[in-house]
């Protein structure tokens, strides 16, 4: 056997032994997966009311701490409702005033025609039983249209009060709606000024003071940097052997010479088979493999005890090794 032949003998057997150290790792000892991003949780930042921009006070790359100030949208329209709602529940609480003290006024009305009514109607039981002639039938009847008269009296007071009870009632609904919209009011006005709801770094910022802000439009974003995973796109035929809990090793491509450790913490059950983005369920594009395309399912590795010197950014490349 020549030199030459022998040389492509061993060749063949060493690409062999490779290819089959590759699959033997890569299935049975580890799980590999080159179609990995960074990822780390951003919030949108939307305004809640709409408006044109009195300050701005973000910038680009800028960390801001949860609750600074971010930008203010002008709080004139909004403070001048404010000033309305307050006015009228002014007016409001002072009609109720009035309607109380008539009410205190017809309660001491009434206990006055109450008693006048039962004087009548004691006047009237005592000359009803008096046997002899010791009034006319005249003054018999003047006695009786007086108690009727009182009655009516008695009963007329008696729904007046009833009315300004009822009528105390409804302006206090009133009152407490026109409430309601205060606080409303006031906290559309203080939706004006738009904070931070978490600390992290600000992306992609491009809007000065004067520029209208559109109630739920995201005008930027704010990059959490308190945790960070790696969405690893693994083949399907590699999830049977996957699980949470599992070590991980990470290579990103900001830093191809670092290795990362990290943890599985979740493992995708569903993705789209085509590529719809109403859909709730993501889809991710298969790769070609042969024939048949393999469908690809998300695996969340946390990204644990990152080292100070590496900065992360979201969307980077990065290769993922999960120990199985």
């Amino acid at each position: 056997m020549n030199s030459r032949k022998r040389n492509l003998i061993v060749l063949a057997l060493l690409i062999m032994v490779i290819w089959g150290g590759y699959f033997f790792f890569n299935g049975g000892v580890f799980a590999y997966c080159s179609d990995a991003y960074s990822r780390a949780h951003i919030v949108e930042i939307a305004p809640r009311v709409e408006g044109h921009l009195k300050t701005v006070l973000a910038k680009n790359n800028q960390y801001v701490k949860q609750g600074d100030l971010l930008m203010e949208v002008e709080p004139r329209a909004y403070q001048l409702i404010l000033d309305t709602k307050l006015s009228a529940l002014k007016q409001q609480k002072a009609e109720l005033e009035i309607i109380k003290n008539k009410q205190i006024m017809a309660a001491d009305e009434l206990k006055v025609i109450k008693n006048q009514y039962n004087l009548a109607q004691k006047k009237l039981d005592r000359y009803s039983k008096l046997k002899d002639n010791s009034i006319s039938e005249q003054q018999f009847e003047n006695i009786q249209t007086a108690l009727d008269t009182a009655k009516n009296k008695l009963t007329e007071s008696e729904e007046n009060l009833q009315f300004l009870q009822k009528s105390v009632a409804v302006q206090q609904t009133v009152i407490d709606a026109t409430a309601s919209e205060v606080d409303l009011a006031e906290y559309r006005l203080s939706l004006c000024q738009i904070k931070a709801p978490a600390d992290g770094y600000i992306v992609n910022i491009n809007v000065r003071p004067g520029d209208y802000a559109a109630q739920g439009i995201a005008m930027f974003g704010i990059l959490e940097d308190s945790e960070w995973w790696v969405e690893a796109n693994f083949k399907e035929h590699r999830l049977n052997k996957i699980e949470q809990g599992q070590k991980a090793w990470v290579i990103s491509d900001l830093y191809p010479g670092r290795i990362l450790k990290g943890e599985v913490i979740n493992i995708s059950r569903a993705v789209s088979r085509t590529p719809d983005k109403t859909k709730i369920v993501p889809y991710i594009q298969p790769t070609t493999d042969w024939v048949r395309l393999q469908r690809r399912f998300e695996v969340r590795v946390k990204l644990l005890n990152v080292p100070e010197d590496i900065e992360l950014r979201m969307g980077a490349n990065a290769r993922v090794f999960v120990r199985l």
